[in-house]
């Protein structure tokens, strides 16, 4: 057994299972984070008629301890497959790709590490993570998969209609900040462009500001102004209850206290907030929400989102369900201060509040995305492999 053995604490679905009878070849789609590390084989046939997820596994990043050949060796040797068996394999990684695809840096995990596409012994490209989300996107749109997302709901009271090829961007925060965008090519396929929007310069009260330059987790990491993932992610949730609670003691904050010591801190805030107004989690939240609207209304204006503006990552994804996995019933009081900030936010809501807004509710999106990318040829023909 390699040194990571039961690495993957999540496997689906435990055994090895039927390959089909016809002609298929194997793909590897991966979602690697600072959070999880997810690696799923599929099979695909000839005509794209069928593209089936066979096995699935997930791992702690942080117990990969920066060497993902080895834990490429373990998932293998999980489902019983050899290198060989696997056509080529596309992951997302959350970080800025290098040197025409040949390297990427996961910048948000445990550690900072790097992967090498040429280094696996199996056809390999890299593709930032939000890159894997615009494919996800692109395929949903043409029916080639399926994605669980929510249309929002304007101030007005309407859902509007996307543009036909129109420019499409994706904000999410979750572990960091991401932003992505589509663009309609004169090859007639939508190509992702990545963007490190997610680090240009928050603009919060000065009071705000000052409290960030001076915490401890972001000393060398945001030079003289804090950024927008500063707050707008996991980590930046806990730093806003800390801002907000002050020199307050109570229940509530030694309970916040101790769940930071077990990396559940921003599921506290945002839970406790939805059931107690009168709470710190509750001011931190509202805060939270304001200032995300304010960024989407930002991501919506510079990507032009005509095709459709996508709200991504884990953050959303939690929280906007009043109740979870039931997407019938939205939190309208986070639908609410969304929609504030991208209807009223600036001189181009004309234009801004008749995109369409979606929130992506499909804890597989990372994964379907790298999966589209590898199977379907116009948009692996965008990557480049090595091997």
């Amino acid at each position: 057994m390699s040194k990571t053995d039961n690495l993957f604490y999540d496997v689906w679905p435990g055994l090895k299972a039927e390959l089909p009878s016809e002609e298929h070849e194997l793909i590897i789609a991966g979602d690697v984070s600072g959070t999880n590390t997810a690696l799923s084989v599929y099979t695909v046939n000839s005509e794209l008629d069928l593209i089936k997820q066979i096995y699935w596994a997930k791992a702690n990043t942080k117990t990969i301890d920066g060497n993902f050949n080895i834990a490429l060796d373990d998932f293998l040797e999980l489902v019983d497959l050899q290198k060989d068996d696997i056509s080529r394999m596309v992951l997302g990684v959350a970080g800025p790709v290098k040197d025409e695809g040949s390297r990427v840096q996961l910048t948000n995990g445990p550690q900072v590490y790097e992967l090498q596409a040429n280094s696996f012994g199996i056809e390999t490209a890299l593709i930032n993570d939000f890159a894997a989300n615009g494919f996800a996107i692109a395929a949903a749109g043409e029916k080639k998969i399926d994605l669980d997302f929510i249309q929002l709901k304007h101030l007005d009271g309407k859902y509007y209609e996307p543009e036909p090829h129109g420019q499409i961007g994706i904000f999410g925060p979750g572990t960091g900040c991401g932003v992505g965008a589509l663009k309609y090519s004169s090859a007639n396929v939508y190509e992702p462009f990545e963007s490190e929007m997610g680090h240009i310069r928050l603009a919060a009260d000065k009071k705000l500001i000052n409290w960030l330059k001076k915490q401890p987790d972001l000393k060398g990491k945001i030079g003289d102004h804090p950024h927008i993932e500063s707050i707008m992610s996991g980590p930046g949730i806990q730093r806003l209850f800390n801002y907000f609670r002050g020199w307050n003691r109570n229940k509530e904050t030694r309970d916040f206290d101790r769940l930071v010591k077990m990396n559940d801190g921003p599921n506290f805030v945002a839970s406790y907030a939805k059931l107690n107004d009168n709470s710190i989690s509750k001011k931190a939240m509202d805060y939270f929400w304001t200032q995300y609207g304010l960024a989407l209304y930002d991501v919506a204006a510079v990507t032009k989102s005509t095709g459709g503006l996508w709200i991504a990552g884990g953050v959303i994804r939690n929280n906007i369900e009043k109740v979870r996995n039931q997407p019938e019933i939205i939190d309208e009081h986070i639908e609410k201060l969304l929609m504030e900030g991208i209807d009223r936010a600036g001189t181009q809501n004309h234009l801004i509040s008749k995109m369409p807004v979606y929130a992506i509710t499909d804890g597989y999106l990372g994964i379907k995305g790298a999966m589209a990318a590898a199977a379907i040829p116009k948009y692996n023909k965008q990557l480049k492999f090595y091997k």
